[in-house]
């Protein structure tokens, strides 16, 4: 397997949206998301939605910003995954890790979590936020340090999340 990692172009961002639709019609979002929310997710994460739009804006907003990285793993040419990061201040802020199912078990998730925290600094504190049953995910991240601090009241369509973070000592 010839991975690499490399910082996403605007030419990127079609092949992501696509991989993100894939993704979030599989596990762990299929038994997360409450069913009375469910309809209304799928709908979000399709092909001309108001969220591609949405979706679209923010990757090329990252893309463009320093202080904002958008990570993209690649096997052989072809995307596998991609991580969105950034830095505000002494903070750094990991959002949406994601995997090609195609290329999941293989490293590429780790690849990408650990990719951001090259970054970070003496004091910095690195926050995260992950789906409240997404094990998979909490795993890789206890395993770097991280530990829960509390439940984020905001919900992602209904399903609960946990706010987490790690702090690199001084």
């Amino acid at each position: 397997m010839g991975m690499k990692l490399r910082f996403a172009t605007p030419n990127d961002i079609p092949t992501l949206f696509a991989m993100s639709c894939r993704i979030h019609r599989l596990e762990p979002y299929t038994s997360l998301i409450p069913a009375h929310e469910r309809e209304r997710f799928l709908r979000a994460y399709a092909p001309g939605s108001k969220l591609e739009k949405k979706f679209t804006d923010k990757l090329a907003r990252f893309i463009a910003t320093p202080e904002h990285w958008v990570y993209i793993a690649e096997v052989d040419g072809e995307i596998a995954g991609y991580r969105l990061a950034e830095r505000q201040g002494t903070d750094i802020y990991m959002h949406g890790l994601f995997v090609d199912p195609d290329y999941q078990g293989r490293g590429i998730g780790r690849a990408l979590f650990t990719e951001p925290l090259l970054a970070a600094k003496v004091g910095d504190t690195i926050h995260l936020t992950v789906l409240k049953g997404n094990d998979r995910a909490r795993q890789l991240y206890e395993s770097e340090g991280f530990v829960v601090v509390n439940e984020n009241p905001k919900t992602f369509y209904g399903a609960m999340q946990e706010d987490m973070v790690k702090t690199i000592p001084v």
